[in-house]
């Protein structure tokens, strides 16, 4: 694949249903910050030469999205509701689909976290920020 702007990777999100309404998260979003934290374990042995040996053990796939506050914005809206109404745990629980250049969906169950709409200078617009982490491995469809 030729090089592409990263405009053309297309994020959504949708409550927890069978038959999800997705919602786009592009609009007002100027920068997303991909993720993939692991958690590893290392360990060296005596029957081989005490070289330090890694093992991923776990690993995820987040993504933080950064942009301005549109009250207009129902996808905004959507994951402002999350913190506004203190929802935890598996309340925080969100569809989340990325779309690649090619039509390549990953889909799967979310966590949306570290939800942030308001606060900045007095001559700015609010701020809005999320983060939104895969909580399985995504189902990934191969686009054309």
């Amino acid at each position: 694949m030729a090089k592409t702007q990263n405009a053309f990777t297309k994020y959504d999100v949708a409550a927890v249903a069978a038959e999800p309404v997705w919602l786009g998260l592009g609009a007002d979003i100027r920068n997303v910050t991909a993720n993939t934290p692991d958690t590893t374990n290392e360990d060296a042995f005596y029957d081989g030469d005490g070289t330090l040996q890694t093992d991923v053990t776990g690993t995820t796939e987040e993504y933080t999205f950064e942009g301005d506050r549109n009250e207009l914005n129902t996808t905004q809206d959507f994951l402002i509701a999350l913190q506004q109404e203190r929802k935890i745990g598996g309340d925080r629980d969100v569809m989340f689909r990325i779309t690649d250049p090619d039509g390549t969906t990953h889909t799967g169950l979310a966590t949306a976290y570290n939800i942030t709409y308001r606060g900045g200078l007095a001559h700015e617009i609010p701020p809005f920020s999320v983060t939104i982490r895969f909580k399985e491995k995504p189902v990934v469809v191969a686009g054309v």
